[in-house]
């Protein structure tokens, strides 16, 4: 990346919708820069090693370094879904890096990921896809990745299948199925439930269609299962997506 490039990445990943660390400013990233103390995002979480090259730093008093540490250091703890918002892959901001966190639980399992399981995520579609995939195939991707897993930054929770879900063949419950989830849910929220249906073989749609298998309607369900109703779809109260679900 040329300078100014690198200089904006840097600003992002600190920045509030991503990272959040505290400390780590526009100003204070040119400053960084400039005195050749970081050359990407891994260096940041090196810099303390570099705390007597720090204090050389112009306003950079014992407080100011302590904060930027720290703020480094707990920055850490971040959930998944903010790193993946912070690295600035291609249309992935929050709320994509949210669904893909849910949908795949660690960045490992997300770089192995194809194309095509990518784009069955409810809502991620093949653009958005196709540039996570991308992004993780890249060298630069799996570089940075991986340095920032040795760094000890959270790279996420696995995600427990079911017996069904791993084998995601016959005999899961909604093996093939297209399945719509609306309304509000009592014992789960509508992305839990979206997980089940992966995890049972299915694929958890946005929208009520021909196509659409099922319908899962909790309370308030409004337009979409009017239209399931026109087109005939069976409708499921939460009890018996549970009870298919075993």
């Amino acid at each position: 990346a040329c300078p100014a490039q690198l200089r904006e990445s840097l600003i992002f990943f600190a920045s509030r919708p991503a990272m959040d660390i505290d400390g780590l400013g526009e100003k204070l990233v040119g400053q960084l820069l400039d005195a050749e103390l970081i050359d990407g995002i891994p260096s940041l979480y090196r810099l303390s090693e570099r705390r007597s090259d720090l204090e050389g730093l112009e306003r950079m008093g014992q407080k100011s370094i302590d904060r930027l540490l720290a703020g480094i250091e707990t920055s850490k703890e971040q959930p998944l879904w903010r790193l993946l918002t912070g690295l600035n892959i291609r249309h992935v901001g929050q709320s994509n890096a949210q669904l893909l966190e849910s949908a795949f639980g660690t960045c490992d399992e997300l770089g192995v990921q194809t194309e095509e399981s990518l784009g069955a995520i409810d809502e991620i579609g093949p653009v958005i896809a196709a540039s996570v995939h991308q992004f993780f195939a890249s060298d630069y991707g799996s570089q940075v990745v991986s340095e920032l897993k040795e760094l000890g930054l959270n790279m996420g929770r696995a995600i427990e299948r079911s017996a069904e879900g791993t084998a995601g063949g016959e005999g899961a419950a909604f093996d093939g199925k297209t399945v719509v989830v609306t309304g509000t849910l009592a014992q789960m929220s509508r992305e839990e439930a979206k997980q089940l249906i992966r995890d049972h073989g299915g694929k958890a749609a946005g929208s009520v269609s021909k196509k659409t298998d099922y319908l899962v309607a909790g309370e308030k369900a409004g337009s979409k299962l009017t239209k399931a109703e026109d087109l005939g779809v069976p409708v499921l109260t939460e009890d018996e997506f549970l009870a298919m679900i075993g």
